[in-house]
This record gives C-alpha cells, sequence and structure tokens, in this order.
C-alpha cells in the first residue's frame, strides 16, 4: 500500500464540513485524521478547494499587510499548493514514522522472546552461535 492511501481512504466528509475546518486547516490545528479527510476531500472537490483557495489568499494578504517590511512575491496559488504539498508529506511522514514504530516494537518482542528460550536452551542458539565462532576461527 502506497503510505500516501490513507489519504485517500481517509473518513469522508460533507461540503459542509470541509468547509468548517479550513480556519483550523490555516491555523494548523487539525488533528492527524481531520487532516487527512480535508486534504483529501479538497483535493477531490473543486468547490471546496476553490473556497480554500480564497480563504488562504485572504489569510495570507492579512499577514502580508500586517509585515513592516513586505518582501518577496505574492503568488497565492502555488503559496496554497505548496502549503497543502507540505501538510500532506508530514502526515505521510508521521504515518510512516508510526509504522516503523509499531515494526521495531514487534521485532523488540521477538528478540526479546528468542533471548528468553536461549535462556532456557529450548532452542540452543547460544551453542549454535559459538560453533559457528569456532568453526570460523574466533
Amino acid at each position: 500500500m502506497d503510505s500516501s492511501d490513507f489519504i485517500s481512504k481517509s473518513r469522508k466528509i460533507t461540503c459542509r464540513e470541509a468547509e468548517s475546518m479550513i480556519p483550523r486547516y490555516l491555523a494548523g490545528s487539525l488533528s492527524d485524521k481531520d487532516l487527512a479527510a480535508f486534504l483529501n476531500h479538497v483535493n477531490n472537490c473543486n468547490k471546496c478547494h476553490d473556497e480554500l483557495e480564497t480563504n488562504f489568499m485572504v489569510d495570507l494578504t492579512v499577514q502580508y499587510l500586517n509585515e513592516e517590511d513586505p518582501h518577496g512575491s505574492f503568488n497565492l496559488k502555488p503559496m496554497l499548493q505548496k502549503d497543502l504539498n507540505e501538510k500532506t508529506a508530514a502526515l505521510v511522514h508521521k504515518h510512516r514514522m508510526k509504522k516503523l514504530r509499531v515494526v521495531i516494537f514487534v521485532l523488540i518482542l521477538l528478540l526479546a522472546a528468542l533471548l528468553i528460550l536461549d535462556l532456557t536452551d529450548v532452542f540452543g542458539i547460544s551453542e549454535v552461535i559459538a560453533d559457528l565462532f569456532r568453526s570460523a576461527g574466533f
């Protein structure tokens, strides 16, 4: 499964829900589950994407006008796309790290189980390893 599949498989939300999430999206305060649902929706709904774009433009314009020394270009559409891409990438990274932690935890449990079994001489792993080292000349 592609690591961004969880975004497309996130819960479906209505336009009304997506529009109510826009202020929290702009503030960066959506939970991971809500962010995945929001990103999935606005990437597939032109109406909500346009609404987000309008709100994004207003928000950035206000920020820009409040700066004492405005600088740089002010091309908002690429700025919104960059913001969407960055938040998607961050969410995908978070999802991957969560999966990696689970895999590492399972591996630690397996190693602990093997160590316990070795200490109780169920498998005799220590002897096999010692024989391998002796046969290799160590």
